[in-house]
């Protein structure tokens, strides 16, 4: 199905529109923004035509012609989340937000609240990326997906039952419903759980945890959509984020493959194990420089390789929710400062540890 959504930019180019539609998943409509007041009015009157909204960062740039705007998107982000939260507007849609790397650098900086108020932020600059338009379906599609179920969140996530589940992922506000509104769901489950590792590891982390090198094995991707699957996310978003259960990922080891743990094999017995049990042709990835340590459970946020999480270096950023994984970049990645321009550095709680290395590589 393709999702119409409604793009307010106050100087919306050509080139952006028409890269919003270039696979048929989405299909893009650009207006300028007006008065404020009048804004909402075309909302509530034509939202209904919309499953989405994307908004530009700043509408007030641009004071030509006679549509002028006099406020910037978090502004009119959290007029439409308080009328939906008070039941005044009941066309509940996706906000997403699109601007430049620049801007959003700019205007978030320590601003999680303002952020809070969007389903999601993408840069301008991934405008020919079609991953972008992919995820913005999946993002339309789950807000249908949470108003059918809710607040079944196991019906959301296509679980029979959240068993499986740490308690503490999900609130008991959210659990019972009570005027709660989709977004909420959408924002929790996206940002919580999806791109966060912890229950739900993405393709990298799959690979690390069985031990397997993705560049080096040919066999990967058949080997994982033939015997992997029962492990598969399948829930809200899964269209746009390819995840799969933790839990049942252990549960397929000792079940298909050897009864000891994966968390307490080394990678090569792993490997090993699998090849000898599924003809898989598999590789083991080897130990980042300065690293030897087979044990892998974590990726380096810096080159996207396994790591043994005790060589590894834990990244500056929010803590992770008791749910979550820790994030760690490896010692090579510290000192050659890899990604260091996207903001990427270790915990402050690191530092001496890492002095410390550094003195005993001189």
């Amino acid at each position: 199905m393709t999702y119409n959504l409604l793009y307010i930019d106050d100087d919306p180019k050509d080139s952006i529109v028409d890269g919003f539609n270039t696979t048929g998943l989405i299909h893009v409509t650009a207006v300028r923004p007006t008065s404020f007041e009048k804004q909402l009015a075309e909302l509530f009157e034509d939202g209904g035509k919309y499953q989405g909204l994307i908004l530009d960062l700043k509408l007030d740039e641009n004071l030509s012609g006679d549509r002028k705007a006099y406020y910037s998107a978090t502004t009119l982000a959290q007029q439409l989340r308080t009328k939906v939260s008070e039941g005044e507007w009941s066309h509940e849609m996706p906000l997403i937000l699109f601007t430049t790397q620049q801007k959003m650098n700019a205007a978030f900086s320590g601003d999680t609240l303002s952020k809070q108020l969007f389903d999601i932020l993408f840069t301008k600059e991934r405008i020919t990326d079609k991953k972008l338009q992919v995820k913005i379906h999946a993002i339309a599609e789950a807000y249908f997906t949470i108003a059918r179920w809710k607040p079944n969140i196991a019906k959301m996530l296509d679980l029979e039952n959240l068993e499986g589940l740490d308690k503490r992922i999900f609130s008991e506000q959210l659990i019972t419903g009570e005027g709660t509104v989709s977004y909420s769901y959408s924002k929790h489950i996206l940002d919580e759980l999806i791109r966060k590792p912890g229950p739900l590891i993405d393709e990298s982390y799959l690979a690390a945890r069985l031990g397997i090198d993705i560049k080096q094995s040919e066999t990967w991707s058949d080997f994982a959509k033939e015997h992997l699957q029962e492990c598969k996310y399948t829930g809200v978003f899964s269209s746009g984020w390819n995840r799969w259960w933790m839990h049942k990922l252990n549960k397929w080891w000792e079940v298909n493959v050897e009864p000891q743990p994966l968390a307490t094999l080394d990678a090569r017995d792993r490997v090993e194990m699998l090849n000898k049990k599924f003809d898989g042709r598999l590789v083991v990835a080897d130990p980042l420089p300065k690293a030897t340590s087979y044990r892998y459970w974590a990726i380096c946020q810096g080159y996207n390789q396994p790591l043994d999480p005790r060589e590894g270096l834990r990244i500056d950023g929010p803590e992770p929710l008791p749910w979550q994984d820790t994030k760690y970049m490896s010692i090579e990645a510290a000192l050659e400062r890899v990604k260091r321009d996207a903001g990427l550095r270790i915990h402050p709680g690191e530092r001496e540890r890492y002095r410390n290395i550094l003195n005993s590589l001189q």
